[in-house]
This record gives structure tokens, sequence and C-alpha cells, in this order.
């Protein structure tokens, strides 16, 4: 299929795995197809890791954002702007091998999301205007409410509205969780 000169496409997306070649996820009979990250994730509910290759030009329509004091920006903020303009396609194929290292990314993530506040605010107040289940919603405002308690500035931040705020009280029991883990 062509997607060099497909205005509508942004990229290909397929399977990770490790390099025994357990594939982290889930393989899924729809492919290849057109579909963005949001629709992936949340109409087709694709479990795992996949590898997203953006088309270069999409990259730099779309760039992290950078904010003051904050080293870190979850992917999906930015994956979630590209998913509303562009489909990717997607293939049923392990196109990158990885492994999670002790230590890495991934087992510190609640940590590095609690040092940089904003950008996590600002990945899940986005993600609730999003047309995805209100499950998803409810936990995107959950996880608003976990890392805007971190968040002790002065500046502006996002803020989410209306019914979204009932989830503040469940968003604080993680917060003080977190902290209490983090303490251990």
């Amino acid at each position: 299929m062509e997607i060099k000169d497909n205005p509508l496409i942004g990229g290909v997306c397929g399977l990770m795995a490790h390099h025994d070649g357990t594939i982290i996820g889930e393989r899924n009979a729809l492919s290849p197809m057109d579909i963005s990250s949001i629709e992936m994730r949340y109409k087709y509910a694709f479990t795992g890791d996949v590898c997203e290759v953006f088309k270069a030009e999409v990259l730099r329509d779309f760039p992290f954002p950078e904010i003051e004091n904050e080293k870190f920006c979850p992917e999906d903020l930015v994956l979630n702007r590209i998913a509303k303009k562009f489909k990717l396609l997607f293939i049923n194929d392990v196109i990158y091998y990885r492994d999670y290292l002790d230590g890495g990314l991934t087992s510190k993530i609640v940590k590095i999301r609690m040092q940089s506040p904003i950008a996590s605010m600002m990945c899940y107040a986005e993600l609730l205007q999003n047309d995805i289940p209100y499950i998803y919603k409810l936990k995107a405002a959950i996880n608003y409410w976990r890392f805007r308690f971190c968040y002790y500035g002065k500046g502006s931040f996002p803020k989410i509205r209306g019914i979204w705020n009932v989830a503040s009280l469940i968003g604080w029991g993680m917060h003080i969780k977190d902290v209490y883990l983090l303490d251990k």
C-alpha cells in the first residue's frame, strides 16, 4: 500500500516484541488497515506496545511542548494530537524489538509524571476531549487529578471542568498512594 504521497496517512504502526520474539501485547486480525492511534487503543482495544513510525513532516508539525522546570512529556499527548489529523497504516507484524530495562522509564513512570505534572495534566485533559468510551474518560480524569495534586506552582496549567471534577476524590487517593509508595 502506498503511503508516501497519501496526505491522510501520517506513518506506519507495527507490533513490538522482546528480543526473544515474544510479542508485547496481542496480534490483531485487522491488518493491514488505516487507523489512528486513538481508534487503535479506544475503538479496537489494542493491547501492548506498538511502534509508530511517522513521516518527518508530521513530527515537525506536532512538536513536544517544552514546559519550564519539566523534563518529561507523555508521548500520548503528541500521538493523540497527531491522531486527530492523520491515520497510520497498521501492520500486524513485528517491526521493532526491545527489552525493558530494570530501573528504566517504564518502572519509574509514576515518579517521572509526578515530577512533570503540567505535561501529565495536559495529556489527560486533552484525552477527555476525544470521542472515546466514558470508562477511558473517567480514567483520564482520575489521572488528571492524580498528577494535579503534584503541582504547587502559581503559573497556568490545564484545567478540566464539569462532571470530571468528581474524579478528584479518587485522584487524591491515588496521589496519596503514589507518595506513600515513593517514600518506601
